[in-house]
């Protein structure tokens, strides 16, 4: 998806980050994993750069609630 991304070409870029994330959602067995916030990310700056907004949000706030569920313990502790 980054060679695509880099030739402004956001549509295949997309399908091969969703690929990867498919991947590793599999690959995870659907669990909570920092590789698959990473391609969520991902995911959300290429609809952002799409000017998806509303997808590319959707996948930001994914990669967030998963981050929260992964660092709990230092959100926790940082919102204190």
């Amino acid at each position: 998806g980054y060679c695509y991304e880099k030739l402004e070409n956001f549509s295949k870029a997309i399908k091969y980050a969703q690929e990867a994330f498919n991947m590793r959602k599999e690959l995870y067995e659907e669990r909570v994993h920092p590789d698959i916030v990473e391609v969520l990310t991902y995911l959300g700056k290429l609809y952002l750069l799409n000017e998806n907004f509303d997808d590319a949000l959707n996948f930001y706030m994914q990669a967030l609630e998963m981050n929260k569920e992964i660092y709990a313990d230092s959100y926790k502790a940082n919102k204190k």
